[in-house]
């Protein structure tokens, strides 16, 4: 993957540039997406590029302890927080001694 990436990637010295970092940043995601559209699909593309940028912009800031839905259309946006989901309660096996007459 560093070959490819090396023979593939040059970052631009101009001054109005943005970093190294953010330009490397910037390829991979764009390679990440036609990869994606190439192997499985312009939506399976669309949505690993959308879950990149969720987990890049948005994931940090949720706070601890809550979840964050999200509604989207080009008409629409709605944004909700709800309290996390608690772990599934553990599954009660009945202790047959229990059921002994003492």
């Amino acid at each position: 993957m560093r070959l490819l990436e090396g023979a593939c990637f040059s970052a631009s010295p101009d001054s109005d540039a943005d970093s190294w970092e953010t330009q490397n940043n910037r390829f991979l995601a764009d390679a990440r997406e036609i990869a994606t559209s190439l192997l499985e699909g312009e939506d399976a593309a669309l949505i690993e590029r959308t879950r990149a940028i969720l987990s890049d912009q948005v994931q940090w800031f949720v706070p601890e302890g809550r979840r964050l839905f999200a509604s989207i259309d080009r008409a629409r946006l709605d944004v909700r927080f709800e309290p996390a989901l608690s772990d599934p309660p553990e599954a009660v096996v009945p202790n047959p001694a229990d059921d002994r007459n003492p």
